[in-house]
């Protein structure tokens, strides 16, 4: 029974989807009403057969017209026609009845039946006033109201009936009139209450269309500026990324041939010391600018979120020891002690990024040596954190000087990029002021936070704490050096396009003692590797005019499956080939593995660097 009952609403709900609620909510009841009607007349006839009522036919045509009128209504609800559907239950229910009761020549019980027919009409009156037009309950009113006098002057009034059940007929017609009249007054009147609310509340739903059509072209219009907005910023953002990568191609270029020519001026042991002290000037303002311009970038990757953590192992001593190393001739430099500490129950091997960690220390250390005066101490200290006694996986880092300290005005505003404590502080030790901001987003990204305490003229100490999962030894990369350079005899061929980088290359070269040859683009690459002798490794720039270092690359590694390639094409195609390029981003090196090349080297290419990488390969 459930079934074809949820079927019907769901007819009803699909039909009826775009009418007001409160005409959904009358299909809604016509049709429970109209369905308790069809479930009740076979009930009812049943009762009829079981009681052996009197007049069987005539209360049986009553019950079918009924039930037509019922079935009639679901019919013209399914359809859609609610107000239809109304009319003819209210209708069919009234008006067949009434003239079936005109046909019926006696009743055994008029009185009986006159009150029968006064509920009848009742009913049939509310479900006119309910479910049908006003036009059809004044109909069904009046068709009431006159059965109901026919009734009683024809088989009431001028029947064998005593007195005192002749006054209860007059008074069941008189009473009975004035109820239906005021019945039906009172139907009108919530009627017309009922189309009042309709049209109240259509008002408001049409008010709130209204406005929520308003709302939604204001968040479409917001929604629009919002996404041209931040179209507009991405641009922004990537125009910016792309001139800070060209900057620094174009200032990295000329500073290869300036750095490198200064470190091949300090190596001379024939050099006046008055030239060795202005080429380490030139040398040391070289470096600074190199920095410089990586902390740009840095911090420019930083905050379009291009930076990604490896999460390799490494040795935490061996991070510790380079940075002491590689900062300590700055430290002597200054007449500063420099010192390190590495607590003993701390392990050898950690995962994580060891170059990001190597680049936080460093710009550290380097903010301690700055702004230390002579004579002073810079410490590093890495300590194992322990909760309720017992250790865990979370390393201290701790940077501590003897320095000019800070008060806490400036400790609040040290980690915004571009700030020093002040103006003079810049002009006394120079920098950038965004060692500190790009420090600070990488511990971030690492899952620390960078802090600081300090008094003026008592000293700094910057910390922070990484949680680092432990590697076992197995897990590190080992360091194989394998065999001396001295003891390698390489011929190595180099290409770069600006004639100055080629002149220097081709001096760094000799200067480690190896054999060499210079050409200017990739079209001459190709060209030299078709002739022996073949060189053991070549260094490429990326960017060259006829054919950049990358596409020749691609080519010459072409050559391995070329059918129609010579054994010397071949023989060449399986030579390492380094790259050597200006351009920094962390996508230049994903490009240069994917033509084809072995590994990467960025200018300004110092001589020691050049060596570890010849050692990686050989």
């Amino acid at each position: 029974m459930s079934f074809p009952l949820a079927a019907l609403k769901n007819r009803l709900a699909e039909v009826n989807r775009d009418l007001p609620y409160l005409l959904r909510v009358k299909a809604r009841m016509l049709a429970w009403f109209s369905c308790l009607v069809i479930l009740f007349v076979p009930l009812n006839i049943v009762k009829l057969l079981v009681v052996d009522s009197p007049m069987f036919l005539a209360r049986f045509g009553f019950n079918a017209i009924f039930f037509s009128g019922a079935v009639l209504a679901i019919k013209f609800l399914l359809q859609g026609k609610i107000q239809t559907a109304g009319s003819a239950i209210a209708l069919i229910s009234a008006l067949p009845v009434h003239g079936l009761l005109l046909l019926i020549p006696e009743f055994k019980e008029p009185l009986s039946a006159a009150t029968t027919l006064f509920f009848y009409e009742l009913v049939c009156l509310l479900i006119a006033l309910v479910f049908a037009s006003r036009r059809v309950a004044s109909v069904v009113l009046l068709a009431a109201g006159a059965s109901m006098v026919l009734f009683h002057f024809r088989l009431l009034h001028y029947g064998p009936i005593p007195g005192s059940i002749h006054f209860a007929a007059d008074t069941l017609l008189r009473d009975g009139l004035i109820a239906m009249g005021f019945t039906f007054c009172l139907g009108i009147a919530l009627a017309y209450l009922n189309e009042i609310a309709h049209l109240q509340n259509e008002l408001i739903l049409k008010e709130i269309r209204s406005t929520n059509e308003n709302l939604e072209s204001i968040v479409h219009e917001r929604t629009r500026e919002l996404e041209h907005a931040t179209k507009l910023a991405n641009e922004a953002s990537s125009a910016k990324g792309e001139f800070l990568a060209n900057m620094s191609h174009e200032l990295r270029t000329p500073l290869h041939a300036i750095i490198a020519s200064s470190e091949l001026l300090l190596d001379r042991d024939d050099l006046p010391p008055d030239a060795a002290e202005k080429a380490r000037i030139i040398a040391g303002s070289g470096d600074l600018l190199v920095r410089q311009i990586g902390d740009i970038l840095d911090l420019s990757k930083i905050e379009e979120g291009h930076i990604e953590l490896e999460n390799q192992p490494f040795s935490m001593k061996e991070v510790v020891r380079d940075c002491v190393e590689l900062m300590d001739a700055k430290a002597k430099a200054e007449e500063l002690n420099l010192k390190s500490f590495l607590a003993p129950q701390i392990s050898s091997f950690f995962l994580g990024d060891q170059f990001r960690l190597r680049q936080i220390l460093l710009n550290l250390i380097s903010n301690a040596i700055k702004f230390t005066p002579p004579g002073g101490n810079v410490e590093i200290r890495v300590l194992a954190m322990s909760e309720g006694g017992k250790p865990i996986n979370k390393i201290r880092f701790e940077i501590e000087d003897s320095g000019i300290g800070m008060d806490k005005a400036t400790l609040g505003k040290i980690f915004t990029r571009y700030n020093q404590a002040d103006s003079s502080t810049s002009r006394r030790y120079g920098g950038t002021g965004l060692g500190l901001a790009i420090s600070m987003n990488l511990v971030k990204l690492m899952g620390g936070k960078l802090e600081a305490r300090s008094h003026p003229g008592k000293g700094s100490v910057f910390f922070f704490t990484l949680a680092l999962a432990e590697a076992s030894e197995q897990e590190a990369p080992r360091k194989d050096l394998g065999p001396a350079l001295d003891t390698l005899d390489l011929f190595i061929l180099a290409a770069d396009d600006n004639a100055v980088n080629r002149k220097v290359i081709g001096m760094q070269l000799k200067k480690l003692g190896f054999r060499y040859a210079l050409v200017k683009d990739g079209v001459d690459l190709l060209a030299y590797l078709q002739k022996e002798p073949l060189p053991d490794i070549i260094l490429t720039d990326c960017e060259m005019p006829n054919l950049n270092g990358r596409e020749a690359t691609r080519q010459l590694r072409s050559w391995a499956n070329d059918p129609a390639a010579s054994a010397i094409q071949k023989q060449a195609a399986n030579i390492p080939v380094i790259a050597l390029t200006a351009a920094t981003l962390a996508d230049e090196r994903i490009k240069c593995i994917e033509c084809g090349m072995t590994d990467y080297l960025s200018k300004p290419l110092k001589i020691a660097t050049l060596k570890e990488m010849l050692r990686k390969i050989f």
